[in-house]
């Protein structure tokens, strides 16, 4: 199967659960389901912080982690798609902590700002060094666990 049809496949579907996540926020369906794990998701994003906590972690665990692993386990394919998709995702990186750093100073989002900076600058690079993408690799993992976590703790802190 060829990669693009399976990055637009986990957008298409990441897309249509964050849709009804937000329709269920935004018209606050409260109806009960059947369900335990769909009734603790509705439970966390029922308030504007959580919904975008929630998204940023379904984000970065549904399709920039699998991102990261692809580019870094295949360096420099014959397919330029995967590479122009990190630096898309890295400049919404920029945008999204620039944001963040003019609303109130961040050093953490500062430090994001630079790192994806450099990360465009090394795939736009032609000869680039192995580090890179085993760093990658690491970071791809990396965001996978963290953001994954991110996911699970709280369904463990709800009754």
């Amino acid at each position: 199967m060829n990669i693009c049809l399976k990055l637009f496949t986990t957008v298409l579907l990441t897309g249509s659960y964050i849709s009804m996540v937000w329709y269920n926020y935004k018209f606050d369906y409260q109806k009960s389901s059947s369900f335990r794990i769909i009734n603790k998701i509705k439970s966390l994003v029922h308030s504007e912080t959580n919904l975008e906590w929630f998204l940023i972690n379904i984000y970065n665990l549904l399709i920039l982690s699998p991102l990261l692993l692809y580019v870094g386990i295949n360096k420099d394919s014959s397919n330029p798609m995967p590479n122009i998709l990190l630096i898309v995702n890295f400049a919404l990186g920029i945008l999204y902590y620039g944001i963040n750093v003019a609303i109130e100073f961040n050093v953490m989002s500062c430090i994001h700002i630079i790192v994806n900076i450099s990360r465009i600058y090394m795939l736009i690079k032609e000869n680039k060094p192995e580090w890179f993408y085993n760093s990658l690799i690491g970071v791809g993992i990396y965001t996978g666990l963290k953001h994954g976590i991110y996911l699970i703790q709280p369904f463990y802190e709800i009754n």
